[in-house]
């Protein structure tokens, strides 16, 4: 058994054996005395761009649904039950826009549609490409029917086995489908996988975690950075050069005015170029930067000049 699940099963025993001792059952919680294992962290094993290209090409070119499925994994970060609990009228094409408001399981034999996992639905922005996709899955779906005048709810299921999208794809089809073409282009990760490619390609291009955290539903950013904080490192970085480099260009551009207040008022021209010729080295710019600076300080005397 996974070191997680033993944990919840110490946690809920030991909470039990509490409210027991409380209650007076029992002297003392034997639960104290056990060493639960040290729970592992897992770590995000997604695809890499170049495999995700792979997959796609792979699998349009035999089941466009799938496709569309997977692309849609990629792109949104959605979880499996989610997308399979997407219906046409959760898209606002005009909005660019899509809501997560369901998931999708089979337990036992039962189909249940139920809240998502944090119990709140989310809505996600689309990109032009991907409203493209879909509108075009929903009206070759209405173009098929149409023949044999049979209509297509506006509730219809995105994704679904049936023409007419009565109802989703079973989620464990598609969790087997996925690991049969995965195999073909060397990918050995699971379906799961595909959120964990949204969420650390969209971190490690600088996304904010904000956003992330939003787009996967999670209900606190917490969560998102525990799982990611190492994808949110180049954001980091580019954070530090900004207010490093912004200081530091700053600084020069002020040592460069405090120098020209010293200089004789300049006149012309060519004189301002000799100028900025003169005091680039200076302050560690070169000569086209200094100059656009001196041009302006120039221009700021010019309006203060009473």
């Amino acid at each position: 058994m996974a070191p997680g699940s033993i944990l919840r099963i110490h946690a809920i025993i030991s909470a039990a054996l509490n409210l027991a001792v409380r209650y007076e059952w029992i002297d003392r919680n034997p639960a104290e005395k056990a060493t639960p294992p040290r729970a592992r962290k897992r770590e995000p094993d997604p695809p890499s761009p170049a495999q995700a290209a792979r997959l796609l090409n792979e699998v349009w070119q035999e089941d466009e649904q799938f496709g569309l499925y997977l692309w849609s994994a990629f792109t949104t970060g959605a979880r499996r039950g989610e997308l399979l609990a997407l219906r046409e009228n959760r898209f606002d094409f005009d909005a660019q826009e899509v809501t997560f408001a369901r998931n999708y399981l089979v337990k036992q034999g039962q189909r249940i549609e139920k809240d998502t996992k944090t119990g709140e639905g989310r809505r996600l922005s689309l990109d032009p490409l991907t409203c493209e996709l879909f509108a075009e899955h929903f009206r070759q779906r209405r173009a098929m029917l149409a023949a044999a005048g049979v209509p297509v709810p506006p509730d219809a299921f995105a994704f679904s086995p049936d023409p007419v999208g009565s109802h989703p794809w079973n989620p464990d089809t598609m969790t087997h489908r996925y690991g049969r073409y995965a195999a073909r282009v060397g990918i050995s990760s699971s379906l799961k996988e595909l959120r964990h490619y949204s969420a650390t390609q969209l971190l490690s291009n600088g996304v904010d975690l904000r956003t992330v955290a939003g787009r996967l539903g999670h209900a606190e950013g917490s969560t998102t950075l525990r799982f990611y904080a190492q994808f949110a490192h180049p954001a980091d970085q580019a954070a530090a050069s900004l207010l490093s480099g912004q200081l530091a260009g700053l600084r020069k551009k002020e040592r460069l005015r405090e120098l020209f207040s010293q200089q004789p008022a300049v006149t012309d021209d060519p004189t301002l170029g000799m100028l900025a010729a003169s005091l680039a080295p200076v302050v560690g710019m070169d000569r086209e930067s200094a100059l656009a600076y001196l041009t302006e300080f120039v221009a700021e005397q010019s309006r203060l000049a009473p």
